[in-house]
């Protein structure tokens, strides 16, 4: 009787251990379902594109944060920002390559003469922002609406 008892409290130890784990499995199933829902998965966004740029960008270059950047799709752009309350405006040539935007600048005042260029490689870009570096310098574009 003894050994009936001990072997009856094993074979509910195993159902129990059974029980407990479908549980589980069903926990966490259900908690993935309400997260996540049943929705499709979303596409990757895809790098920055030349037709993705004519339009009017807010840009920060560096510590210059308050800058505006129009880029034409004939590949003319021009740009202002205010650099603690002096504004400056520059215009030229832009591309963009591989990843690589490089514009063709010079400032559009009276006295400019000749055009630097500053290839600024975008490693972060989706839909209507991007992010990367000229040298060490930090730039940031982002699409106004």
């Amino acid at each position: 009787m003894f050994r009936d008892l001990i072997g009856m409290l094993k074979d509910m130890g195993r159902v129990m251990f059974v029980i407990v784990g479908l549980g589980l499995i069903l926990y966490l199933v259900i908690g993935a379902v309400q997260c996540h829902g049943f929705a499709a998965p979303v596409p990757p966004e895809r790098p920055l594109a030349s037709e993705d740029l004519p339009g009017t960008w807010e840009y920060r270059w560096g510590s210059m944060r308050n800058g505006v950047i129009v880029f034409e799709a004939d590949g003319f752009y021009y740009s202002r920002h205010d650099d603690q309350g002096t504004e400056a405006r520059y215009c030229g040539r832009w591309e963009l390559d591989r990843g690589v935007l490089t514009l063709h600048e010079r400032s559009c005042c009276s006295c400019a003469t000749g055009y630097t260029d500053y290839p600024v490689k975008l490693s972060y870009s989706r839909r209507g922002f991007a992010a990367g570096r000229y040298g060490e310098t930090v730039v940031e574009i982002s699409k106004r609406p």
